[in-house]
């Protein structure tokens, strides 16, 4: 027939008995290697050893023998004194060389043109004198200044000399001497230059002649200055 329906579930049994031990598994596979563990602290110092024994002292070496001292060489003979020479006999004195001749020259200084403008204008004389290269010579120069309209009696003046041709060493020096003198039957007053000049021209190679340049510190515009000049010179050995 037809299968019935299912009975109610039974109860639990009791717990049964342990079985027996199962036989061991194999072996599980190599884990992983750990995380690396944190360095250990320093162990404590160890303590000093003891000092080791002093070692014996070396043999002394021996003394080495003195070498032997050289023989002295002998001293030579002396050398005979040479026998000494007769005086020689004192020569002449020379005789004393004559003077050098002296040579004295003068002549006229002459200007082309007057003296006429502000204060301080000049006027060069024309070239003077014949100087010969490495001669000295000392000079005297007379120059008288006046003008015509006898406006003004008297008036600064400056003189300087200078060379044309050679630049030997000159040195001058003059005074300024005002007054009257007489000329082409009248009377003048004027202004006298006293010049005194020493050339040096032992050092110059080639002849040469003087100029002068008078100056005047005055207005000449309205009275032009007339100027007109003698020198005399004297040729020199030495000029200290």
């Amino acid at each position: 027939g037809e299968t019935g329906p299912s009975g109610p579930m039974g109860t639990s049994g009791g717990t049964g008995a342990p079985g027996a031990q199962g036989s061991a598994g194999a072996p599980g596979s190599v884990g992983t290697a750990g995380a690396r563990g944190e360095t250990g602290s320093p162990g404590a110092t160890g303590s000093t050893g003891s000092p080791g024994a002093t070692g014996s002292p070396g043999a002394t070496g021996s003394t080495g023998s003195p070498g032997a001292t050289g023989s002295t060489g002998s001293t030579g003979a002396t050398g005979a004194q040479g026998q000494a020479g007769t005086q020689g006999v004192q020569g002449d004195v020379g005789a004393t060389g004559t003077t050098g001749p002296s040579q004295s020259f003068f002549g006229a200084v002459s200007f082309a043109a007057y003296i006429s403008g502000l204060p301080g204008s000049a006027q060069t004389s024309n070239p003077f004198g014949t100087f010969e290269a490495g001669k000295s010579y000392v000079l005297r120069l007379l120059i008288q200044v006046f003008n015509s309209a006898k406006q003004v009696s008297t008036f600064p003046l400056a003189i300087s000399i200078s060379a044309v041709g050679a630049s030997p060493s000159i040195n001058s020096a003059y005074v300024v001497a005002n007054g009257s003198f007489w000329t082409s039957g009248a009377k003048q007053d004027g202004v006298s230059l006293v010049v005194e000049i020493a050339v040096d021209g032992a050092a110059v190679v080639t002849g040469y002649q003087l100029q002068a340049t008078v100056i005047c510190g005055l207005n000449t515009e309205a009275f032009p200055l007339t100027l007109i000049g003698n020198y005399s010179v004297t040729h020199v050995g030495h000029l200290n």
